[in-house]
């Protein structure tokens, strides 16, 4: 029994009680307790860290140098100065204040030679009378300006509220024009500021964008005239509404050419086509009275055909002349849209007064 017992064990298999030894049913005593196993021992010390042991270090402190021997200074040289030589007298000065001496000596005063002195300059020696004091010498002149003419500038300006004639103030058209009718027949330009115009020296705004320059055109009188030169007479400010008058300054384009320009129109057609029609019909009335009194030889219609046509085409030659000589000299036609950008220049320098000012 106990050798199958022993295989199922091993084969790890087990038939409940049957395997069970006699002694399984009898209590196991525990051993008796033991204090040792319940007792904590401290860890061992760590060793402590050896320190390397180093020679000892001497430090022997250097002998000082000798100190150097004193070296003799040598003797002091005098050096014997040359005595100044006399600086010979400028004959031109000498001329000058014996000039000056003479001019200012009054005839009972005398007069003033020049002398050499003792030590080599030239002075004046005044041979006055007795109790007649000496007049003085004129200071030396010097020289304020340049020899030159010229030109005193101003003071200087306070250019806070002042639109200079240098300024460029930019704008848009409000409305487009065409060069047909001119200001004398009702044309008149608007022009809507479309930047601030800024004081010179600090940042007053003087015209604000928005503002509102009134202008007047003529039209080109001359073939070939491709610009209009409008010129703006009356601005009102954006917001408070001052307004400016008497203004006169001109426009231009964008770049800052003078005057506007837009679509030309040269009117081609219309100062030639009228010409080259009649010169057509012409022709053609011609070529049709050639063609009948060809058919008709020697016969009377046949040269009264031919005497109608040459009239009738000489007729159609005079009108095409004068038609030409009327239309040739037609104007070219300038027409620009709206929103076009242009550039106004002042002519003259404008004051923007604010609400403290004087009137």
């Amino acid at each position: 029994m106990s050798a199958l017992c022993d295989t199922l064990v091993a084969l790890n298999l087990t038939l409940g009680v049957f395997c069970q030894s006699a002694d399984d049913g009898k209590a196991v005593a525990l051993p008796e307790d033991d204090p040792s196993a319940w007792a904590i021992t401290p860890p061992p010390p760590k060793p402590e860290p050896k320190t390397p042991q180093f020679p000892p270090v001497v430090i022997k402190e250097a002998a000082p140098p000798p100190p150097p021997a004193p070296t003799p200074s040598p003797a002091p040289v005098v050096e014997a100065k040359p005595e100044p030589k006399p600086t010979p007298p400028n004959p031109y000065r000498v001329a000058l204040q014996a000039t000056l001496s003479q001019s200012r000596l009054a005839p009972s005063t005398g007069f003033s030679v020049p002398v050499t002195s003792t030590d080599g300059k030239m002075e004046l020696a005044s041979l006055t009378p007795p109790g007649v004091g000496t007049p003085d010498m004129p200071p030396p002149r010097t020289q304020e300006r340049y020899e030159s003419d010229g030109k005193t500038s101003g003071l200087p300006v306070d250019n806070s509220r002042i639109i200079a004639s240098d300024r460029y103030i930019h704008g848009n058209l409000e409305k487009g024009f065409n060069s047909q009718l001119d200001s004398a027949s009702g044309g008149e330009l608007i022009i809507q500021t479309s930047r601030d115009v800024f004081g010179y020296h600090n940042r007053n705004l003087l015209l604000p964008k928005g503002s509102r320059i009134k202008c007047t055109y003529t039209s080109p009188k001359k073939q070939g005239v491709s610009r209009i030169g409008p010129v703006c007479y009356r601005v009102l400010r954006a917001g408070d509404r001052a307004e400016m008058r008497l203004l006169n300054a001109s426009a231009g384009d964008v770049q800052g050419h003078p005057g506007i320009t837009g679509e030309v129109d040269n009117r081609f057609f219309e100062k030639y086509g009228t010409a080259i029609i009649l010169a057509s019909i012409s022709a053609a009335t011609r070529v049709a009275t050639a063609a009948a009194a060809s058919n008709s030889e020697n016969s009377p219609l046949g040269n009264i055909a031919d005497k109608g046509s040459e009239e009738l085409s000489q007729k159609f030659s005079e009108i095409s002349v004068s038609v030409t000589e009327q239309m040739v000299n037609l104007a070219d036609i300038i027409t620009a849209s709206q929103g076009t950008r242009v550039v106004i220049m002042p002519s003259q320098d404008w004051y923007i007064q604010s609400i403290g000012d004087p009137q």
